[in-house]
């Protein structure tokens, strides 16, 4: 599917054939259609949010999970066009949702299971090859947040820019985006889960890229 309309992408996917952790899940679209409403508060992303767990239980990767991100990549990013030029409350809640899912797919991950599971890994995991194959359009949600006046905000976005940088189509930003790395202070510890703590192991000693 090349449409960027999360809408259009959400209304022609066959949910009811996707499984994820428990089987298929009808509740993956209904949550999707709330965050849609471009009237959606915080309070209600955040469950919306936590409905879509299945497509990420445990860190792992199933049918589902390709197609979620898709669509709350593409309305991320379309939120960003639509926006103030900072992030509100609910783009924040979506930038650190998907910043939070990059290293479930990133090459590091990849390499480490493969070194558990003998080579040939990602040859028998369709849909992580899928979710990988959607890092242009990850880069895409994440770049408009780069120079967000929030610091947090800026973290998230550049997290998961970096991961998905690593797609080779988007080799000519890493450059910029290892910068970028050295010079974005490092946030404030955060608990051992949050998205902001991975950021801190790209962050570069001192002139080491992340790349």
């Amino acid at each position: 599917m090349t449409t960027t309309d999360p809408r259009t992408i959400l209304t022609g996917t066959p949910w009811s054939s996707l499984t994820g952790a428990f089987g298929p899940d009808p509740r993956i679209p209904r949550a999707l259609a709330r965050l849609l409403d471009p009237d959606v508060a915080v309070p209600r992303a955040r469950k919306a949010l936590w409905r879509l767990e299945p497509a990420w239980h445990q860190g792992s990767v199933y049918e589902v999970t390709p197609a979620v991100t898709l669509v709350l990549a593409t309305l991320l990013a379309e939120r960003a066009r639509r926006g103030t030029g900072a992030a509100d409350g609910v783009d924040a809640l979506l930038l650190s949702h998907l910043a939070g899912q990059a290293r479930d797919y990133d090459d590091a991950h990849v390499a480490q299971v493969e070194e558990w599971s003998g080579a040939g890994y990602l040859s028998r995991h369709s849909d992580l090859v899928a979710l990988r194959a959607l890092r242009p359009v990850l880069y895409r949600a994440a770049a408009p947040f780069l120079d967000d006046p929030a610091a947090d905000v800026r973290v998230r976005a550049l997290t998961l820019a970096l991961a998905a940088a690593e797609h080779p189509a988007l080799a000519p930003h890493r450059p910029a985006l290892a910068v970028r790395a050295r010079l974005l202070p490092p946030p404030v510890p955060e608990p051992a889960d949050d998205p902001a703590s991975w950021w801190v192991e790209f962050r570069p000693e001192a002139d080491t890229p992340p790349f």
